[in-house]
């Protein structure tokens, strides 16, 4: 024989070819004879001759499952009891089994094998298991190289997604990246803020209701096939809902936030699929956690900065209203300090001067420099006694305040048009003044509440002390010089 013919004969053979020589080589040798291969879960008639009609295999693969599957490593003659010749009506008595596993075939004959026939069976049993043999390893090179493949592309990602991004653009990137891998015929990220389940990004299809995995309050990065056997983990809803869009669906989760991919298979993708789909899953899983903490630590770090600033300003600013012998020079200060540290677009002091004596509008400070003003607001011999007053609040609340106060000329219209609070200058129960602030320039707060409240309380004891060194002044002055 020829090498071009011998190659063309074992191509035919392994290209499937022996079933078709196996009819024609059988009917040379018997009257009749029905063919049947198995196809994963079905059992198929594939040749016949000799009969009129084409016996049911309706009951045959259970029959053989319960007497002679799994085939064994050489061909075997099966003798029909009762209930396999009722199954197969007629003069039928014998089965040979050929071939292994999937894609094993059965010969259904009315007599016993001659030993012509059996060397044919024997043969025709080889040539089977080479084929199939050679089929499954074409077919598992096909799928150790789409899982070669997905293995690249996940290798390739992995520095990627270990990258200082937040937890939403994770999930963002491993859309791309199992798009990529798994070439889905759908892909749907979905996302869970404690409220309700949306879309983030991928094709359009049915939200899932909040029961099952999608309730779940601790999840695992596992991959859940969408089928009858979980229809308890993803809810009889979801189940029904998802079942004809999507095969898989893969959680995660990184503290609060909460990511759902749901998946469906296309035509490329082998059996490891669901295993490197967990990988990817797992491996993020961690990366998500692992920037959240990096995200939680560079926050507190900026926080630590930011508070390590404005204690350094909050001690400059104590020490230069401390360090002020006048209330004049104190105010002007005041003014600055405070419109620097709230950012405000204005600023007003009203104070107690017991030279007046009464409460003064002492000044202002626009966007500029401050304002020397010196305007009478109310005439009284003492500072009020307010007690423990708060040191701050809302303009809305302050004519109410300033009247139980007995300070009712204090809230003029004029002076608190635009403002937004007021900061009581309390010192012993008694109030020495205040500062009406505008809004912010920067909006929001006016820097952090206890370093404000702090340096408040600064100003009052240091304006206090103005007062009593000016007063000792005055008396100082006031006394005949000794001899």
């Amino acid at each position: 024989m020829k090498l071009d013919e011998l190659y063309g004969d074992v191509k035919y053979l392994l290209g499937g070819g022996i079933l078709p020589l196996l009819g024609r080589s059988l009917a040379e040798r018997a009257d009749r004879a029905v063919i049947f291969q198995l196809q994963g879960e079905e059992l198929y008639v594939i040749d016949a001759f000799g009969v009129e009609t084409v016996p049911s295999v309706r009951g045959a693969l259970s029959y053989l499952q319960r007497r002679a599957l799994p085939f064994e490593d050489r061909w075997k003659r099966l003798d029909l009891d009762e209930e396999g010749r009722n199954l197969f009506p007629g003069d039928w008595r014998h089965l040979a089994l050929l071939g292994e596993g999937e894609g094993g075939v059965a010969v259904l004959l009315e007599r016993k094998p001659d030993d012509g026939m059996t060397a044919l069976l024997s043969a025709a049993d080889g040539l089977i298991r080479l084929w199939r043999r050679y089929d499954s390893i074409e077919g598992k090179e096909r799928a150790l190289a789409g899982l070669s493949y997905m293995l690249y592309a996940a290798k390739s990602a992995f520095p990627s997604i270990f990258e200082p991004f937040p937890p939403d653009e994770i999930a963002v990137f491993l859309t791309d990246v199992l798009r990529e891998s798994f070439v889905p015929e759908r892909l749907t990220l979905l996302g869970d803020d404690g409220r309700r389940l949306f879309q983030i990004t991928g094709d359009e299809g049915p939200l899932p209701t909040r029961q099952g995995l999608f309730a779940a309050r601790h999840l695992s990065p596992v991959p859940i096939p969408v089928d009858d056997a979980h229809s308890e983990t993803l809810g009889e809803a979801n189940l029904t809902a998802l079942k004809a869009v999507y095969s898989v669906v893969l959680p995660l989760f990184c503290g609060e936030r909460r990511f759902f991919y749901l998946l469906r298979w296309g035509n490329v993708v082998c059996s490891e699929a669901v295993l490197v789909l967990e990988l990817m899953g797992g491996v993020t899983s961690k990366a998500m956690a692992i920037n959240a903490l990096h995200e939680e630590r560079e926050g507190r770090i900026r926080e630590l900065s930011e508070r390590e600033f404005s204690l350094r300003a909050l001690r400059q600013a104590t020490l230069s209203l401390l360090r002020s012998d006048s209330a004049e020079a104190l105010l002007e200060i005041l003014l600055d300090v405070f419109s620097e540290i709230t950012r405000s677009s204005r600023i007003a002091a009203v104070v107690f001067d017991p030279s007046a004596p009464g409460y003064l509008l002492w000044g202002e400070r626009p966007q500029g420099p401050a304002v020397r003003l010196g305007r009478l607001l109310l005439s009284c011999p003492d500072p009020f006694d307010v007690g423990e007053a708060a040191f701050f609040c809302p303009v809305s609340s302050a004519r109410p305040l300033l009247v139980s106060f007995g300070g009712e000329a204090l809230a003029e219209e004029a002076l608190l048009q635009g403002m937004e609070r007021l900061l009581f200058l309390v010192d012993r129960g008694h109030l020495l003044g205040f500062l009406a602030l505008s809004a912010s320039t920067e909006g929001g707060r006016y820097g952090e509440e206890e370093n404000l409240e702090t340096l408040v309380a600064a100003a009052a004891v240091a304006l206090n002390r103005c007062h009593l060194a000016g007063r000792l002044r005055r008396e100082g002055k006031g006394r005949p010089e000794k001899k």
